[in-house]
């Protein structure tokens, strides 16, 4: 792996989970569930869905036309998971702010899918912004 790719992954990907893994150790070590409904289901994972789609995309943007068509699909994938994954975060803050009901079992499922697609093509973007330039 090169070290733009470590840098992404160190960087990029699990600093953005610190607050998600603190809260996991958090609960445990005051003896409470630390189930994944709970620290998955408010929404957070899609927030930092968008971070990590969102500088990954900036690495591909622009760079030189070699593997074009990778490019594309990868930002293009890169750009749909960080505009879903947005709207999807800003409706459920909406919904918690005016105290309607959200379900967080499904919020949490949906949040990990997009988060590991957006992973994947981020991934692949900074790939190719080496790879490719």
């Amino acid at each position: 792996m090169s070290a733009r790719l470590y840098r992404w992954l160190i960087f990029g990907v699990v600093v953005a989970l610190l607050p998600l893994i603190t809260a996991y150790v958090s609960r445990r070590t005051d003896g409470l569930d630390p189930a994944w409904t709970e620290q998955l289901g408010r929404g957070e994972l899609f927030l930092i869905c968008a971070g990590v789609c969102s500088a990954a995309y900036g690495e591909v943007l622009g760079t030189g036309s070699g593997l074009r068509a990778f490019k594309i699909l990868a930002g293009g994938i890169c750009l749909i998971a960080l505009l879903v994954s947005s709207s999807i975060y800003a409706h459920i803050t909406e919904r918690v702010a005016n105290n309607a009901p959200i379900a967080m079992d499904v919020i949490c499922h949906d949040s990990l899918f997009l988060y590991l697609i957006g992973v994947a093509a981020s991934a692949a973007c900074v790939v190719l912004a080496e790879v490719a330039p």
